[in-house]
């Protein structure tokens, strides 16, 4: 539980405990949480998650524009002619290229094998 400022509970007076009006074999007095510095940490901590659930929303919210946003990007570049392979490096096409040619070759060799049976 957190500090409760005295003036806020009129109960125990910031304490966080009342007497229980039993006491302990050896004299001591018993206290139980008081029910009033619950309710107002209680209360304290909804407040917080409201916040932090607002702060998330809002954060989505801006994600989610964000995304938007450069999946325009993106169909724009697209329908102007531009692909990411335009922003690939000669070594990084060139690696694209012998991917592209192996798989025609793989499948070409299981053309051959399918036709060999």
């Amino acid at each position: 539980m957190s500090e409760i400022p005295k003036e806020a509970c009129g109960h125990c007076g910031g304490t966080g405990g009342v007497d229980s009006g039993g006491s302990t074999p050896w004299g001591a007095p018993i206290t139980l949480p008081c029910p009033a510095c619950e309710i107002i940490a209680l209360r304290a901590r909804e407040i917080e998650l409201a916040k932090t659930l607002i702060l998330s929303a809002e954060k989505s919210s801006q994600l989610e524009s964000e995304n938007n946003s450069l999946r325009a990007r993106v169909r724009e570049l697209e329908s102007g002619g531009v692909t990411t392979s335009d922003f690939l490096t000669p070594i990084e096409r060139q690696r694209d290229q012998l991917e592209i040619e192996n798989r025609r070759l793989k499948a070409r060799v299981r053309d051959l094998e399918v036709e060999r049976q």
